[in-house]
């Protein structure tokens, strides 16, 4: 029996190799995998034909249990990377995301017919490589061990605190991760020029006073950073519809000027030129919100 699960075939897949793939969806994946590693923990640095190893795809597929499984017999296969791009387990976690809401996005822009099986299907893997990104961005060592970022013309290059924002983790999240990496990391910009800020005010946001707290933990600067859509933090928030006042309020307060600062991109848009009021406007924010914004901006060329 353990010959057997040691054996490689197609495509040099062990059978944890396939336990922990694309495929494993089913119940009974968690406990396969903590068996196959009781019988054969060595499996965990076997890659296939590839160069992929048993993390790399369960990272790849957003398998948190099996991640965690993995990661409690060899906590060093957290930090190697794979041998084509130089991709680590991150980095497939982010890359899983990102593909998972462009093809939903792609069935949204062709008009295609979403049942509600299909959308609940999308939340539950979406909140699957959420948690597997957090999970794998949970250790200081982990970040003490990467080095430098992976190719930075990548729509994710890896960037600590970009990689964690993608998750679009809660407000504990956000205060851990700000912990760990906004000191260093707080001002680098991704492949689009946005900063964690970004991120963040880009995000729907509740009006509860730790967000506030987590958006006080930023550095005043990022908030002036403007990204290659001509967006600063300000502008980014207005176009979240549930945006509350008391968030508006505590981003102007760090940049009371972006009030007054249009949309300049390097590119055409169809935001240019457009103030935070009037983004306000075009993404059907609060009326109390936009109220005010136009109050604050009585005076300044409105086009």
């Amino acid at each position: 029996m353990i010959r057997l699960k040691q054996s490689q075939c197609e495509e040099g897949f062990l059978p944890l190799h396939n336990a922990v793939s694309t495929e494993a969806r089913h119940a009974d994946s968690p406990q396969i995998t903590a068996n196959l590693m009781q019988t054969f923990d060595g499996a965990n640095h076997i890659s296939t034909d590839e160069g992929l190893l048993p993390i790399h795809l369960a990272s790849m597929s957003g398998f948190v249990a099996g991640i965690r499984t993995l990661l409690s017999y060899s906590f060093e296969v957290i930090s190697i990377r794979e041998s084509t791009e130089m991709m680590l387990p991150l980095d497939f976690a982010v890359d899983g995301l990102n593909d998972e809401n462009n093809r939903k996005d792609s069935n949204l822009s062709s008009n295609q017919q979403v049942d509600q099986n299909v959308g609940l299907n999308h939340e539950w893997i979406n909140k699957n490589y959420e948690a597997a990104i957090e999970l794998l961005l949970s250790s200081m060592l982990y970040n003490r061990l990467i080095s430098s970022p992976r190719n930075t013309n990548a729509q994710y290059p890896f960037l600590p605190i970009h990689a964690a924002s993608v998750a679009c983790p809660n407000h504990e999240s956000w205060k851990t991760i700000m912990s760990l990496y906004g000191e260093q990391h707080s001002l680098d910009v991704d492949s689009n020029g946005r900063t964690a800020t970004h991120i963040f005010c880009s995000q729907e946001i509740e009006d509860i006073p730790e967000h506030l707290e987590v958006l006080n933990m930023f550095k005043p600067e990022t908030f002036y950073i403007v990204d290659n859509n001509g967006f600063l933090p300000i502008h980014r928030a207005v176009t979240k519809k549930k945006v509350s006042q008391n968030f508006i309020e505590a981003i102007l307060k760090k940049n009371h000027d972006a009030i007054a600062q249009k949309v300049q991109s390097n590119e055409p848009s169809q935001f240019e030129n457009f103030l935070p009021v009037h983004l306000a406007a075009a993404h059907d924010c609060k009326l109390d919100i936009i109220f005010e914004m136009f109050k604050s901006t009585i005076g300044v060329s409105m086009y």
